[in-house]
Order: C-alpha cells, then structure tokens, then sequence
C-alpha cells in the first residue's frame, strides 16, 4: 500500500520531476497541452529518433510485413554508392503477444533486438538504430533472417509478431563527412576460419539485457521452503495451465554479469541491465508499462566491450574464438585494420581480471518466523581488473590499456506468510538493486597519452511486489483466489562518456533515463492505482540537448512534454550524437 500511496504523486510533478537534476533547475518550460490518448494499438514511447545530417538518403526496404522467422535479402543501395555519413535502421512491428521479442540479423550479424511491449491486445511500435560503424556489412549481398526472440520472458515461441524495416543511407558531404568506421564486422558466433591478420584495434558489441535475475532467492532455501516456489511468487510462467496453477519464483544467484573471453581467456566485462518483465504473475498478468515500455524495452542498446589488448592473439594464424559466457547469438566483432602493414602482431601484457572468481558472494539472512518465512538476501558482485595489451603497428607499438571497476549490490527483502500448503497467503518481495560500471581506457604510444576515453554508468532498480491470496483445495485439485496484489518499479538508466584524442575535438556526453510505474488491484481484480512517468535526457557538448517525457493513467497518455531545460524549449541534437546511449567509434571526431 505505502508504494502505491507513494506512486500516486507522479502525475502531481508531471512528470517533469524525473528529469535530471540539471534540467530541473533550468527556467520552466512553457508545457504544451496534452494530447490526446494514446490509441489502443499503438505504443507511447519517448524513445529518441536517430539523428540524422541533411539531405535525403537511399532507402533499402529490408522486408515489408514479414511473420517472424523469416528470411529476406538485401542488396547495397546502387545510387548511393560508399561512403556514407551514416547509416540508419527503422523498425516497425506490431503484435500480440507480451512474453516475446524481434531479432533481425544480416548474415549472422544483430542488426536489432529487442522485446514486445506490456499489453495483452495487439499493439504496433517504432524502433530505430544507428548503424554506421557496421558499414563494411552493408557493402555486398547478404542474406537476413527476421526472428521471434521466443521465451525472453518464458514464453512459448509462438507469436503473432510481423514487421518491416528499412535501412536509410546518407551520402558523405563536405559538411557531413563519413567518420572511420570498422573495416570488418562478424558475427562472434560465426567468426571466419580464418580472421585478418593486420588487426590494431577490436571491439564486441553484447546485448547484456536480461530479466527476473534480480529476483532470484538462493537455491538452498529455494529448495528447502516450497512457499519462495508457489503460484503466489512473481515469475514469467504466463501458459496456460489445467489442474494445477504453473509454480513461480526463481532459484539461485540474484546476479548477472556478461563475461567476454577470446580464446578462452578473459578478456572483458559487461554490467547487465535489468530489464522489467511484462508480466509479473500468471494469476494477475498485468502491465506496469501498458501503454508507456519500461526502460530499453522495445530496443535493447548494445554494450561495447573493447578486446584491443587481444589484437596480437587475434592476428595469429588459425581459428579463434571470440565468446560471451550466455552463448554468441547476438554477440559482434568489429574490427579496425591497419592499412600499412599485412600483420600485426602483439601481446597481452596484463590481465588482472583473468584470476578473478566469477561468483558473487551471497549473505542469506532468510530465516522462518513461525508460519511466515522473513529476512534479506544481499548479494554482492565487486570488479576491479586492468587488461592492457600491445600491437605493434605500421606506426609503431602502441599500448592499450583498460580499466573497470564494477560494482553490484542486490539487496532483497522477503516477507512471506504461510509455509505450508494450502495455507499459502502472502508473498511480498522488495529488490533494492545498485549497479554501477567504470571504465577507463587509455591508448599510449612511447609513454605518449593518443586518447583517453572515460565511461560511466548506472542501473539502479527498486521492484516491489506483493500477491495475497487464498488456496481452495478438493479431492482432484485447489484453485487459487487473489484478494489483493500490486506491483512497483522505479529504475533508471544513466551514461556518460568523456573523451580526449590526439588531435581531435574533446568530446562529452549525458544519458539519463527514467521510469517509474504502480499498478494495484483488489480482490475482484479491479485496479485500484496505475501510474507510470517516463523521461528520457540527453545532452552532448556538439550541442545536443534532448529531453522528453509522458505520464499515464489507468492506461491513458495523460500528460507529455519536450524540451524541457533545453535552449528556448526545443530539443535539439547534433547528427553525430547518439541519443539511445549506444557506443561509436567516435571516428567523425577532428573532421
């Protein structure tokens, strides 16, 4: 009840509030008038647009209204020969399913992901992606497959998803000059037999996305108290069901980190981002983002992992492996070529990550308090690594050197009534989860700094979940009442990257992301609450300044604005930024 009393404020700030604390400060906008409420089908999203240059672009239609599982063709745009100042994917897909996702690869490569949106009716969404640093792959004929993500949310595989997407090609112009891009692009679960052997820098784009982790209990009490593993629990089990209501809850370690390795050995680290499920329980399947997604819903950012230390082990003849601990699919090597020299060769001069344990440690304080199970689990995840390598280059050796420090703590809070069956009651669950990420990379030459470039980001979630119920049960069977429930998330998505290059422009940029959301319902399974508040902020010293943000109630966009902290109320981005907080090779800086 107290979440919910404290969500019934959102709407009252409208919205605004969730802006970054720069923003706030900044004189009051002018609001224009809300509009209308959203239509039933269409998803209202404060996503940004990929910022695009002047003039008009080449489009490729990829496919048109294509059903998942699909495979289409695509061939390089003939009036629009390379270079290109950039390169941008639009995705449109409607469907009815909310336990699924899309996927659209192009020979083996992730072009997208990303899941379906909370809502139990059909709904059609917009999704787009910049894709220039993956030019060397749009240069020949390829083959693409359009896929359903199948049970991202414990799903069956069966969807109603369809979709099309195009690809729009802008030509270089003196005043927008196509950037350094990667000479190559693979897939990491189908690297080629043999890779080039004049490598000087390497990069793994991941898709470190994932739910339900977060609300794991430790599988030793999973085991031991059958009520943390009752229909009562929060869990993704969404299928229909005869006799016996699905069993819910998640056993193990409430952790996730996405470990990159090159040849088997480790070689970098990925802060995972706790994506919110779409439905929270299979009794009372309801959304806390219908009709506003949560945070990276609808298109999952890739994590850029830089593996240039590993340049010299790359560059050796033979096979190499280039893997991610939760399987490749979705995982791509990009790679920069030294045009100078026909081998590169090299060596990792040290891997302090290497030898790090790859466990967590866990303090399980859950322990019965008479017919009710109670305590906090907190579990705690610390990286501190350097990985430093050098190539020796047509110009030179040149040292690579990376340092992270990742920090996670998952504090869980149990208080569950009723131990035996059928005396199941209560199930409440509160995750305090702080997940924060460091890194510093820094590329030398002759104990000379070339670039420097610093990145920082931040999840944090807290998740409240509560079902009570009663257990009717017979001879053949029990049925499952709910006499009140409520679901609470409050997470946020903050990025900032600040770069210095040997002879470039100093670059500097702001992410900050927000949502915010509570749904409650009584016994006749009316909703008593259901707020959300969304904003989306970006700001870039190119002079970009982007923000936007929507409230809703009981499923009705009541309240949006944009603009708001920005110069004369506009938003306004520089067509090099990248708004969504995906990474570049920053290759258009000094142009």
């Amino acid at each position: 009840m107290e979440f919910a009393h404290t969500a019934r404020g959102l709407l009252a700030v409208a919205v605004i509030s969730l802006l970054p604390a720069a923003v706030r400060a900044s004189p009051s906008p002018q609001a224009s008038d809300p509009p209308a409420a959203a239509a039933a089908d269409t998803v209202a999203s404060v996503d940004p647009p990929v910022p695009v240059p002047a003039g008009q672009p080449c489009v490729v239609h990829l496919f048109e209204q294509l059903d998942v599982a699909n495979e289409y063709t695509y061939s390089p745009p003939a009036a629009c020969p390379p270079p290109w100042s950039k390169v941008i994917l639009k995705v449109d897909l409607t469907g009815t399913r909310f336990d699924s996702g899309a996927r659209i690869d192009l020979d083996d490569v992730t072009l997208f992901a990303g899941a379906t949106p909370g809502s139990t009716h059909e709904t059609s969404w917009h999704a787009e992606r910049d894709l220039t640093d993956y030019t060397a792959l749009f240069k020949q004929f390829h083959w693409g497959l359009f896929q359903d993500l199948g049970t991202l949310e414990g799903g069956t595989g069966d969807s109603s998803l369809k979709g099309s997407a195009a690809l729009e090609f802008y030509p270089a112009t003196p005043a927008t000059p196509a950037p350094r891009v990667p000479d190559a692009v693979y897939s990491a679960e189908y690297l080629p037999e043999e890779l080039p052997h004049n490598i000087e820098r390497a990069y793994v784009d991941v898709y470190a996305v994932s739910s339900w982790w977060y609300t794991a209990a430790p599988a030793e009490t999973f085991s031991k108290y059958p009520a943390l593993n009752t229909p009562l629990a929060a869990g993704g089990e969404v299928d229909d069901f005869s006799v016996n209501p699905p069993r819910e809850g998640y056993a193990g370690s409430a952790y996730r980190e996405m470990w990159v390795s090159v040849d088997n050995q480790r070689a970098g680290l990925a802060p995972v981002f706790p994506l919110l499920p779409a439905a929270y329980n299979w009794a009372l399947p309801y959304m806390l983002e219908d009709p506003a997604p949560s945070l990276q819903r609808l298109n999952f950012t890739p994590w850029r992992v830089d593996i240039t230390p590993f340049v010299g082990i790359l560059n050796e003849a033979g096979e190499h492996r280039v893997d991610v601990d939760w399987g490749n699919q979705g995982a791509q090597l990009l790679v920069y070529l030294d045009k100078g020299s026909t081998h590169v060769g090299g060596a990792v001069t040290q891997n302090t990550l290497q030898s790090q344990p790859g466990s967590p440690t866990i303090e399980n304080g859950l322990a019965p308090d008479g017919d009710a199970l109670k305590g906090t689990v907190v579990t705690r995840s610390d990286r501190d690594f350097t990985i430093s390598g050098v190539a020796y280059t047509s110009h030179g050796p040149v040292q690579t050197t990376v340092h992270q420090t990742q920090r996670l703590r998952n504090t869980q809070t149990f208080d569950v009534e009723g131990l035996e069956f059928p005396d199941w009651r209560s199930y409440r669950q509160d995750v305090d989860l702080q997940s924060t990420v460091d890194r510093e990379t820094t590329i030398s030459q002759a104990n000379h700094v070339l670039s420097r470039d610093v990145v920082h980001a931040s999840y944090p979630l807290n998740l409240h979940y509560r079902m009570d119920a009663l257990i009717d049960a017979y001879d053949v069977g029990w049925d499952m009442y709910v006499t009140g429930a409520e679901v609470g998330a409050t997470q946020a998505r903050t990025q900032t990257r600040d770069y210095d290059g040997h002879g470039a422009a100093h670059y500097a940029s702001r992410l900050a992301d927000t949502f915010s959301a509570v749904r409650e319902r009584d016994a006749n399974g009316a909703d008593t609450s259901w707020f959300s508040a969304t904003s989306r902020g970006f700001w870039d010293d190119a002079g970009s300044c982007r923000t936007a943000a929507l409230g809703t109630r009981d499923g009705v966009v009541e309240a949006r604005v944009e603009g708001v902290g920005c110069p004369d109320g506009q938003n306004r981005t520089s067509w090099l930024s990248h708004p969504d907080g995906s990474f570049d090779g920053l290759g258009w800086l000094g142009q």
